[in-house]
């Protein structure tokens, strides 16, 4: 059964407006019909300019061609005469049968508007090619491999089976619901794809870009547009520029390299990489590793099931709930880093830092700004690495821990709420000692700045 499809061009709106506009305008319509049949394995061919083209598929052998011709003057005459001049020549050669508008050459400067518009009905399994301009492009229900190119106009596939490769620009294009693999390339327009079983490959510029539901890989590139993805299959790369990226479920790994826009990203399984410059990213729900790379923006990753890398700087970086290990590094940025399973390594200058929960080894560099440390376990206990200048720095410990002590500052004392063994020379701003029955290194070292080893609150 036919489905009615009701679409309104831009283009054939502009020759109305255009028409109105005018003075003393007239126009001339004629109907061009012709059915011909189409052998097992023959293409179609559609060639036009200046009007749409609308196809639909059926069971039968045959392309039936509707085309309605339209031409406006200055007179009736000249119009009449103009659309009588257009051609639509429909050729079979070998195994492509091309339907192709031809325009009076003689015209084309003078104070004439003209436009074919094409309804062809043709058979579902054979493939299509279509190039078009200046008008709108409808394709749906094909079950063939399909290449159409248009610009100047909206490019609509829906309901098809087979490879399909679309093109256009200065015009959308919306492709939904196909089995088989889509390659989308657009300029100066907005993309909209959903519903694909297959892979997806799309490329577009000035312009925000909309994906959903792809079952396999996903590949896109973009740039000056928004991009949004939501239920990849596959593996997804995205990169952009000039526009944020939105990523809701992804069934494998992610890749997202932007530039000047945000990232934000949630669900995710298998690995994450993200990479932007200028704007926040945010990451959570990962059940693989987790690597983000950042300036200008500040970075939130939570609930990682792998290990987690970062690095940043000009913003603040807060990492929580982490399977394994957490590596953080910034620059003129906080560091915040809780609940993580593994060792924790966090560098960062002019800004704070604070670990709360390390399952394993912490070590913390950070000239210029303090530290506090909290959250280890007594038993078994890890190897604790802190360094500053200029700024103090803190460290909670269970009652029960057990470290060899090695503290010292300048222009500062040292304070422990601990009882510490000490061993050789001790002074206000260098203590050497045991806590409780030793075992893992504790080294803090300050310059103008106190340490505090503090009791770890119970929890």
């Amino acid at each position: 059964m036919l489905k009615r499809i009701e679409i309104v061009f831009p283009f054939l709106a502009l020759c109305a407006v255009s028409a109105l506009a005018g003075a003393a305008r007239e126009e001339h319509t004629r109907a061009f019909q012709k059915t011909v049949p189409l052998a097992s394995g023959q293409r179609l061919e559609v060639e036009n300019k200046f009007g749409d083209v609308l196809v639909r598929s059926q069971p039968k052998p045959e392309v039936s061609i509707n085309a309605t011709i339209k031409a406006s003057a200055s007179d009736a005459a000249e119009a009449k005469s103009i659309a009588e001049k257009i051609v639509i020549d429909v050729r079979q050669s070998g195994a492509v049968l091309t339907v192709r508008t031809e325009y009076p050459q003689e015209h084309t400067l003078r104070d004439v508007s003209y436009s074919v518009s094409y309804d062809i009905l043709m058979p579902e399994t054979a493939p299509l090619t279509i190039r078009n301009s200046f008008g709108g492009v409808v394709v749906t229900d094909l079950k063939a491999n399909a290449a159409i190119t248009n610009s100047h106009g909206k490019l609509v596939f829906k309901d098809g089976r087979g490879t399909h490769r679309l093109e256009n620009s200065f015009g959308p294009v919306e492709v939904e619901r196909n089995s088989g693999d889509v390659s989308v390339v657009d300029s100066n327009a907005s993309v909209r794809a959903a519903d694909i079983t297959g892979s997806l490959d799309l490329r577009n510029r000035f312009g925000a870009v909309l994906v959903r539901k792809v079952s396999g890989t996903v590949t896109i590139g973009n740039a000056n547009g928004s991009v949004e993805l939501t239920e990849a299959g596959g593996n997804a790369n995205v990169t952009n520029s000039f526009g944020a990226v939105t990523v809701r479920g992804a069934k494998a790994g992610l890749i997202v390299h932007n530039a000047n826009g945000g990232v934000d990203v949630s669900g995710v399984a298998g690995t994450a990489e993200l990479t932007t410059t200028f704007g926040r990213v945010d990451l959570r729900d990962v059940t693989g590793a987790a690597t983000v790379r950042d300036s200008n923006g500040a970075v939130t990753v939570q609930n990682v099931s792998g290990s987690v890398d970062v690095k940043d700087s000009f913003g603040s970086v807060e990492v929580r709930d982490v399977g394994k290990d957490a590596r953080v590094v910034n620059a003129n940025g906080a560091i915040r880093i809780a609940g993580a399973k593994g060792a924790v390594k966090a560098i960062s200058s002019f800004a704070s830092i604070q670990v709360d929960g390390a399952g394993g080894a912490v070590e913390v560099e950070n000239p210029n700004g303090a530290v506090v440390v909290a959250g280890v376990p007594a038993k078994p206990c890890s190897p604790i690495i802190l360094k500053t200048s200029f700024a103090p720095l803190k460290v909670h410990l269970p009652e029960d821990a057990g470290y060899n002590l090695t503290a010292k500052t300048s222009f500062g004392r040292i304070n422990s709420e601990l009882a510490v063994t000490a061993s050789g020379a001790m002074g206000g701003d260098s203590l050497t000692g045991r806590i409780g029955g030793g075992g893992c290194e504790l080294r803090l070292t300050t310059s103008h700045g106190g340490i505090d080893i503090l009791k770890a609150a119970k929890r």
